[in-house]
């Protein structure tokens, strides 16, 4: 009967350890000041597309961002 109370306490222990930390993470997570600011700077390319006479013809010319800078 004693290593059962003990067991029990220990799993107790380990479940508002563990729900402490998620809560932890959410607060940290939700914090204003860490929040990702909209990319404004950046390496985009376009394409394909088709070229004729040095002008744009056809093809895909929406911009895919490659990578953020600050």
């Amino acid at each position: 009967m004693r290593h059962v109370k003990h067991t029990r306490e220990a799993v107790l222990a380990a479940l508002a350890l563990a729900v402490s930390v998620a809560v932890l993470l959410g607060l940290v997570a939700a914090h204003p000041g860490r929040a990702r600011q909209r990319c404004t700077h950046g390496v985009s390319s376009i394409g394909p597309v088709f070229i004729k006479d040095g002008k744009v013809v056809g093809g895909d010319t929406t911009p895919h961002t490659e990578a953020c800078l600050p």
